[in-house]
């Protein structure tokens, strides 16, 4: 057998055979974007079904990126003598998101009677996935974990992201790119909702309970930090909670009295990650009336969140808590947390799917400023077009819950169907 493939380098990649071979290729943006679009037309999912004409065209891509203008691979192959072995080799632990992008593209639709390479010239090519050091990188179990993504456009090819306090594990670095991924996904499927998406992957790896996603409206005067919460989406309490938390806590702008708001909010415009104890000491936190009201009644304690600008004045916050009398957040949490934000804030510059009501004419735009967070989000599903059953699920309530949200919606705009429901949004 032999061996040929690719070393991953934090500046670029070369074609190796048994010795390195070819011309040094530096990371680019147009080097990321074809490396990325490979994943998104097929990911990596081990065994392959019969070639068909997509995945030849894959295939036949994938050979054309390597061989480059001088015939690189094409120069490898005659070299060696079947069957091959094609490694993909990351020189660096972890892999920057380029080298990641390289890493997770279906390196497998080469060949190995799948491929565009299966002929009598190349008998079988199997495929490696490994460090410099020789630890392989299971990226077959984890593509099927999580739905074959790869990194979202925000992850520059390039660009070695920031690991500022060492705390972070290459399984952790391959776990947030793979959930960047998986958002950007779902988000380009016109998907509703990708941060809930977002939200329960955050609870997941970070190991925490309820996951607050949410916008604020920008810096609002020198006597206001900050503008109110303009869009929201909480993971993981219960339904009671989760009444209470919209109801009361969201429509009374109870979290402008949280202790760590003032000063989360007190320098807007830059990208900022903190834990608890680095903005309110353990005495005044436990002191607090808020947090004796609301947190220990919602039954969560510690907090790390991070805050990043979007334009407009706008900025998107996630805030991850832990239960009451669980441990701290540490410096894993607070890196993974600022990484995650950065690279994902792209959501806070979507458009509202429910924007264009404001422009209708038609007064739905003061039905839906009145709607309460949950109900809102109901709607924007609804108007995706997806089942009261799958709605229920994504929304993690019953299917009953659900149509009692639909019946009110419906009450709410004066319509008795999906269709004059949808009509009312795409008015004129």
């Amino acid at each position: 057998m032999t061996m040929i493939g690719i070393v991953i380098r934090s500046d670029g990649f070369v074609l190796i055979g048994p010795e390195p071979f070819g011309r040094h290729r530096p990371w680019d943006a147009e080097t990321v974007a074809i490396l990325e679009s490979f994943g998104r037309r097929h990911p990596v999912r081990g065994a392959t079904a019969a070639p068909t004409a997509g995945l030849l065209a894959i295939g036949r891509d994938l050979y054309r990126f390597l061989d480059g203008n001088g015939g690189e691979l094409t120069a490898l192959i005659k070299r060696a003598q079947s069957p091959l072995q094609f490694e993909i080799v990351s020189a660096t632990a972890p892999p920057n998101p380029a080298g990641l992008a390289m890493l997770r593209a279906p390196w497998e639709l080469l060949a190995n009677d799948r491929g565009f390479l299966a002929d009598d010239d190349v008998l079988g090519l199997r495929v490696v996935r490994r460090f410099e050091t020789g630890e392989p990188i299971p990226m077959e179990s984890e593509q099927r974990q999580t739905s074959g993504a790869v990194v979202s456009p925000q992850l520059r090819g390039g660009e070695l992201l920031p690991d500022r306090n060492g705390a972070l594990t290459t399984a952790d670095w391959r776990a947030m790119l793979a959930l960047v991924g998986e958002v950007g996904e779902i988000a380009s499927s016109g998907a509703a909702q990708p941060h809930a998406h977002l939200t329960a992957g955050v609870a997941r790896l970070i190991g925490a309970g309820p996951v607050w996603w949410y916008m604020v409206g920008g810096a609002a005067g020198p006597d206001d930090t900050s503008g109110p919460v303009i869009r929201s989406h909480v993971h993981g309490l219960q339904p009671h909670d989760l009444r209470r938390w919209e109801q009361s806590y969201l429509r009374e702008l109870a979290y402008e009295n949280h202790p760590m708001w003032p000063r989360a909010f007190a320098t807007p415009g830059h990208a900022r990650t903190f834990l608890r104890r680095d903005l309110v000491e353990d005495g005044v936190w436990y002191r607090s009336a808020h947090i004796a009201d609301w947190s220990r009644g919602f039954g969560f304690d510690d907090v790390v969140s991070a805050i990043v600008p979007v334009g407009g004045g706008a900025e998107l916050c996630i805030a991850t808590m832990r239960p009451w009398g669980d441990r701290t957040f540490g410096a894993r949490e607070r890196e993974m947390m600022g990484l995650l934000a950065q690279h994902t804030a792209w959501l806070g510059r979507r458009p509202d799917p429910l924007a264009q009501a404001a422009r209708a004419g038609n007064g739905v735009a003061e039905v839906v400023a009145g709607m309460a967070p949950r109900h809102r989000a109901m709607l924007e599903w609804l108007l995706t077009g997806q089942s009261e059953k799958a709605i229920a699920i994504a929304l993690q309530m019953s299917p009953r819950t659900a149509h009692k949200y639909v019946e009110q919606i419906y009450r709410a705009f004066d319509v008795s169907s999906r269709a004059e429901l949808m009509a009312l949004f795409i008015a004129r």
